[in-house]
């Protein structure tokens, strides 16, 4: 089975994709850029995943139907909050059932202590994790935590970015070719 990589075409995604890889020196700019096409990113990622539900309030004289997010399946995001904050700092606003947690998985013993440090319970989650760019296969690290300390399968872990290095998708494929990865361009 090859990698399932999703490549955000929409043109709007490849002009904020490419004012970004051409490294602008207005930070505040970026940081516009960096949240658009973070939200847009797991737009993608949620379109498929978040599973709805339909609330229905009988009201005296109508009836009033309100769509919320399942409370069966629990949604994490697994992020390095120090370098991709601005990439999902809309999500709780629109989304507060959404859990966020910060992890670095440059090292997997220091990934092994951060997963055991947050106490999660992932049975029934979906697993999103987000950066700005995937240079190596070091997410495997966390990949590897999930499958074997918390038995998640893969089919219930994301990963999205903006910009994915080939041969590192390459590294990860051959690792965990049932992966979705949800980016706006690959090097």
């Amino acid at each position: 089975m090859q990698l399932k990589i999703y490549q955000i075409s929409h043109p709007i995604v490849q002009i904020i994709s490419n004012n970004i890889e051409n490294n602008t020196t207005d930070k505040v700019r970026d940081e516009i850029y960096y949240r658009s096409i973070g939200f847009l990113v797991l737009y993608e990622m949620f379109r498929k995943s978040l599973v709805i539900k339909n609330l229905y309030i009988k009201n005296i004289e109508d009836l009033k139907i309100l769509n919320v997010v399942d409370k069966n399946v629990k949604y994490v995001i697994l992020t390095n909050l120090l370098e991709n904050q601005c990439l999902i700092s809309e999500v709780k606003l629109i989304l507060p059932e959404i859990e966020i947690a910060h992890i670095e998985y440059e090292d997997p013993d220091n990934v092994l202590k951060q997963m055991k440090d947050l106490n999660q319970k992932y049975n029934n989650t979906k697993i999103f994790i987000v950066e700005k760019t995937t240079k190596d296969d070091r997410i495997t690290y966390i990949i590897d935590y999930l499958r074997k300390k918390e038995y998640v399968s893969v089919s219930n872990i994301s990963l999205g970015n903006i910009i994915s290095n080939s041969t590192a998708l390459e590294q990860i494929g051959r690792k965990y070719p049932e992966i979705n990865v949800y980016t706006t361009k690959v090097l």
